[in-house]
């Protein structure tokens, strides 16, 4: 299956965008240890920065809580129903490099701009907390469709790890490594039409590290070795992430039998993982193949490119499935 190559474009900023993005980097700071803000209560009854009213809290994650909310003032890029992502008080008081973090989501996510990769068109300041205001895509998640279903069929996950690979392959050409590809970062459409999300650990080459040397961020799961090792990394740790979540949407499995977070973060260092075919014997070998070689210890061993990966993956599976054609009356249910 051939995958439409369409190239991640560094987003031209317009003059408003500019200017809240230069008043967020103002306050966020990494030498300024202190908030120039103090958070106050978030008024879920009042408009945010009186364009968005908040609906219903849809998620949290480690830094912020995620809203739907309707846009009072929509434009042709953002239509009436988006999520906002609000940084914790919590954060805003206490941890500076969550706020670092933030703000370096903000300005990554800002500049790319790809058909298959969901990032801000606002950004500002509510109750002493930044946001990011995003595209809000009605459908699920990889993680809510494999909680329900175990693991998706052949043809669905070609369609999700050929376009991933795609969409990845864009943000790596602008020199960004996403660094947090997992079920939850995946959100899928009535369609099955992958979306990438989530630039809160994103890293762009060359740029000075929030993380301090030899501290892991991420999710232990799908984290690659020397992300784990707090070595240096590049793109091709993306690349052994997505081949982490193309055995767990195949298998229902991870690659590795693990009771807890350190185990799991040894076995990525150390230990060498089940074929997918253990977990599911009718899976073919050229499946195992591709999977176990983007799996390596040593970057320079995996697949150099992700789209790389995702077309071997495809073609493996390309006699096991028929065509990942999006069914149109064959919604995600």
């Amino acid at each position: 299956m051939q995958w439409p190559s369409v190239i991640a474009r560094r987003r031209v900023l317009s003059p408003d965008l500019e200017t809240k993005l230069a008043a967020l980097e103002a306050v966020v700071r990494v030498e300024q240890t202190p908030w120039n803000f103090e958070a106050e209560p978030l008024d879920l009854h009042a408009p945010v920065d009186g364009r968005y009213e908040l609906v219903t809290q849809i998620g949290s994650g480690s830094q912020g809580g995620v809203f739907l909310a309707t846009d009072l003032m929509p434009t042709n890029s953002a239509e009436g129903t988006v999520v906002l992502k609000i940084l914790h008080h919590t954060l805003v008081e206490a941890e500076p490099d969550d706020r670092i973090r933030f703000l370096q989501e903000a300005r990554l996510s800002l500049t790319v701009e790809h058909p298959h990769v969901i990032t801000p068109h606002d950004i500002g300041i509510v109750a002493g907390r930044p946001y990011l205001a995003m595209r809000y895509i009605e459908g699920q998640s990889v993680a809510d469709l494999l909680r329900r279903l175990g693991h998706l069929d052949a043809a669905l996950a070609r369609n999700v790890i050929g376009r991933l690979g795609a969409a990845l392959q864009a943000i790596h050409e602008l020199g960004i490594v996403h660094r947090d590809i997992k079920p939850q970062n995946v959100l899928l459409d009535e369609r099955g039409l992958p979306y990438l999300v989530d630039f809160g650990i994103a890293f762009e080459v060359g740029a000075p590290r929030v993380t301090n040397p030899g501290l892991a961020v991420g999710s232990p799961g799908y984290m690659a070795p020397e992300i784990s090792a707090g070595r240096a990394f590049d793109h091709r740790a993306d690349v052994y992430s997505l081949a982490v979540l193309a055995y767990r949407i195949i298998t229902g499995h991870f690659p590795y039998e693990a009771k807890t977070l350190q185990e799991m973060m040894y076995a990525h260092l150390h230990a060498v993982p089940d074929p997918p075919s253990k977990r599911r014997p009718t899976l073919p070998q050229a499946v195992d193949d591709v999977i176990l070689r983007a799996l390596s210890k040593a970057p320079e061993m995996r697949h150099q490119r992700i789209d790389y990966f995702a077309k071997e993956f495809d073609r493996a599976l390309s006699e096991y499935a028929s065509p990942a054609i999006l069914i149109a009356d064959r919604p995600l249910t």
